[in-house]
């Protein structure tokens, strides 16, 4: 867990003491602010057990250092945030959860590198295996064909997957260049029209005229469209409903709607939706981790807003020109 290199000049610009440890609660990176509040140098904490200097409950179950100390779990440690709260560390937590993102999905990238390596050249044989045997003309084979279709097609299910693991880890970098986001959504939601329909799912497209003109990366964004309204559709799987995707100017961003009149998202949930593998409507639970990834390197954001029972809202900020 490289803190001081990766995150380093981010935690020291925070007022909020932050300490970074390893799985044990031995020290791996304090900011300045950490080192003032425990009245040691860098040098004295790093590398020792936080319990030299905080005090607590180490042994079993979430740590507990009282004094206003809390914790939050990392892939490979834990991140301890002092009691100094100031009007400019509330701010900061923004960039603190991107941290405790980053290193989320960096651990699905060292699973995702294995899914792949160890699985797909297995895959590989069997699809070929799969697809002689459909191609011989024997009584045998015809008599198992709508066997050997199922197996094919779960196999390269299962390889899909992997993919999009692979996708999830390591996303391509967007070939930056002006595009016009309406065109770019028009012709993504014209994929998805009659798939939602054939769901009982009524959809209405509004499209505010003249936006200016984005920096992105077309077939990235339409990756984004296409993992909400896939998201909306599962929500409203059971009984259909309206789906509305919308495009509007809000200066300096330009903004895409995705909102839905499903079951909505229990106020528990919205935290983690964008947390890979997690999933309440029976996918992958890929899907939005992906999508905030990509509109985070085109400089965007993406945020909810849901009641219970009275569907969902996703809105992408997009920055209108240069990102």
């Amino acid at each position: 867990m490289p803190a001081a290199g990766v995150y380093g000049r981010l935690l020291d610009r925070m007022t909020e003491p932050v300490a970074v440890t390893d799985t044990a609660f031995r020290v791996r990176y304090v900011n300045a602010a950490a080192a003032r509040c425990l009245e040691r140098s860098r040098a004295e904490v790093v590398g020792r057990p936080l319990s030299d200097f905080l005090p607590g409950r180490y042994d079993s179950g979430p740590p507990d250092a009282g004094s206003g100390w809390r914790f939050e779990r990392l892939a490979q440690g834990w991140a301890a945030f002092g009691p100094l709260r100031t009007a400019a560390s509330v701010v900061d937590e923004e960039w603190v959860q991107r941290m405790v993102d980053a290193e989320q999905l960096a651990a699905v990238g060292q699973l995702a590198a294995s899914v792949a390596h160890e699985i797909g050249a297995p895959l590989t044989a069997i699809s070929v295996a799969v697809e002689y045997l459909l191609k011989r003309e024997c009584g045998t084979c015809q008599f198992a064909g709508r066997d050997l279709e199922v197996i094919l097609t779960q196999t390269r299910r299962i390889a899909q997957l992997s993919r999009r693991l692979v996708d999830l880890a390591r996303p391509g970098e967007p070939e930056l260049r002006p595009i016009d986001l309406n065109r770019v959504i028009a012709e993504g939601f014209e994929l998805l029209e009659k798939q939602l329909a054939r769901s009982g799912i009524k959809t209405a497209l509004l499209l505010e005229p003249a936006l200016p003109l984005l920096h992105g990366d077309a077939d990235q964004l339409q990756q984004v469209l296409l993992n909400l309204v896939l998201n909306a559709q599962r929500a409203m799987a059971q009984g259909g409903g309206r789906l509305e995707v919308s495009t509007r100017l809000r200066r300096p961003n330009v903004e895409l709607v995705v909102a839905d009149t499903g079951p909505g998202i229990a106020a528990a949930d919205v935290p983690k939706i964008f947390l890979p593998f997690f999933s309440r409507s029976g996918g992958t639970g890929l899907g939005l981790p992906l999508a905030r990834q990509i509109v985070h390197k085109h400089g965007g954001s993406i945020e909810v807003e849901s009641v219970p029972g009275a569907g969902a809202v996703f809105k992408v900020r997009l920055p209108a020109g240069q990102p």
